[in-house]
């Protein structure tokens, strides 16, 4: 049997551990990426759901407020709401007033006179 010398020892020092701690190193650190990439997906899936469900809320509201445009725009709806809710009627025949201005001097031969002629007529026949 023969001795090693201390010299020998050191040339042949076992250089598993190197390769086995740069294994280790590399599993870790691909460990490290597949958590942290899950936690950003898991993260931008919430912020995609967040957004779905304001894009919903969003359509619920314009749907909500298409109606609202339908039944403001109905024409029967001021009458109603005039009679309704404020009493308001159509004035009887003695309650009306109608005033005749006469027209101004020359307005027969211009571009209104079609509009003044029944003007014209009316006062002529007081």
């Amino acid at each position: 049997m023969r001795l090693l010398t201390r010299d020998e020892i050191r040339s042949r020092a076992p250089r598993t551990g190197w390769w086995l701690g740069a294994l280790a190193a590399a599993f870790f650190g691909l460990l490290f990426l597949f958590v942290w990439q899950k936690v950003r997906l898991t993260g931008q899936l919430a912020r995609i759901e967040g957004k779905e469900r304001t894009l919903a809320a969003l359509r619920t509201q314009q749907k909500t407020l298409a109606v609202d445009i339908q039944r403001l725009a109905f024409p029967g709806r001021l009458e109603a709401v005039a009679s309704a809710e404020l009493g308001m009627v159509y004035p009887e025949r003695d309650q009306m007033v109608v005033m005749i201005t006469p027209p101004a001097r020359g307005s027969g031969q211009g571009v209104f006179a079609a509009l003044f002629k029944p003007v014209n007529a009316a006062w002529s026949q007081q």
